[in-house]
């Protein structure tokens, strides 16, 4: 026979109940976690210069790579070897 009353048994399920939530709570944080910095090493590993066809940016000046990252103007000396992306205009956003 249980020592403890009905309700110190309830008592004892909730408590119980919200620690499997909080480890519940904490693995999904840890999950969505692991997505996020996937994601964000993706991005971060392919950039717009690879993916309309140029390989290697370091033969570029930094005022070209700036004028690139920032408004997407290619240098002159690429414009005709690299196939253009037609976009709305502003790359850099600002």
């Amino acid at each position: 026979m249980d020592c403890c009353t009905p309700q110190e048994n309830k008592i004892q399920s909730l408590k119980e109940n919200k620690a499997n939530m909080k480890v519940i709570l904490w693995v999904v944080i840890a999950v969505l976690l692991v997505f996020v910095a996937f994601f964000v090493y993706k991005d971060r590993k392919s950039s717009n210069a690879q993916a309309i066809g140029i390989d290697d940016l370091s033969s570029w000046t930094a005022d070209e790579k700036m004028q690139y990252e920032h408004h997407g103007i290619l240098p002159v000396r690429l414009e005709g070897k690299v196939l253009q992306q037609k976009s709305s205009g502003m790359v850099g956003g600002c």
